[in-house]
Order: C-alpha cells, then sequence, then structure tokens
C-alpha cells in the first residue's frame, strides 16, 4: 500500500507561508513541509507542520497552483476555496480553510490552507 504523502517534489518557501499566516493573525513561531501528497495531484499539495509559540502542534496542507504557463481557468485554487468555504458548517465534511492568498507576491503563484484531516 502506496503512503498518501511523498517526498517534497516542489519546493515550498516556508518562510513566506509563516508570515502570511501570520498577517492573517494565525502566529506560529516555526512551519515546516512534513511532505508533498502522492501522484495523481494535479494542485501540488503539501502536509504543513505548524509550531506555535507555545510548542503546540497543528498539521495544515496547502494548495497551490502549479508553476508555468497555464490556461487561465486551469488548476483554479481560488475556485477549490470558495467551494470549501461554502459547504463549512453544512451536512458535507469538509476541512476547515484557514485562508486564500491571491497574490503572486507571497509564493509566485495563488494558494490556500485548510485544516489537515486524516483520510
Amino acid at each position: 500500500m502506496q503512503s498518501e504523502t511523498e517526498p517534497v517534489r516542489l519546493p515550498l518557501d516556508t518562510g513566506a507561508v509563516q508570515n502570511w499566516l501570520s498577517a492573517y493573525g494565525h502566529a506560529f513561531k516555526e512551519v515546516r513541509v512534513l511532505s508533498q501528497f502522492g501522484a495523481g495531484q494535479s494542485n501540488p499539495t503539501y502536509l504543513l507542520l505548524c509550531i506555535g509559540p507555545a510548542g503546540d502542534q497543528t498539521k495544515l496542507v496547502l494548495r497551490r497552483k502549479p508553476p508555468g504557463d497555464l490556461l487561465p481557468s486551469a488548476h483554479d485554487v481560488a475556485r477549490e476555496h470558495r467551494v470549501l468555504a461554502a459547504l463549512q458548517g453544512s451536512r458535507v465534511p469538509v476541512p476547515r480553510v484557514w485562508g486564500l492568498c491571491t497574490s503572486s507576491l507571497v509564493l509566485g503563484v495563488p494558494f490556500y490552507v485548510m485544516a489537515y484531516v486524516a483520510g
């Protein structure tokens, strides 16, 4: 049986992610990439370990648009984020979304962050 996560193939600037999370009220003293989710993900998807000021640990998932020239509607992480946010509080089980970044100044591409849910 193959693991749901694999080593990181496309590096992620965790310092930029940490600064972005802090700007939106989610202060962590460290953000680490634990792994990148496996093949079959059209948008690179990362499992993050975020360490709080008191040493508490939170696992988050970051999904980003892949680099390169793409069709405007392809790999629309903003649309994914809107759908997940709209389903919050409904009977459809979805992870809690933490935020969406549409600026290319943070990681170079849009991304969003959500809670990690095993399985």
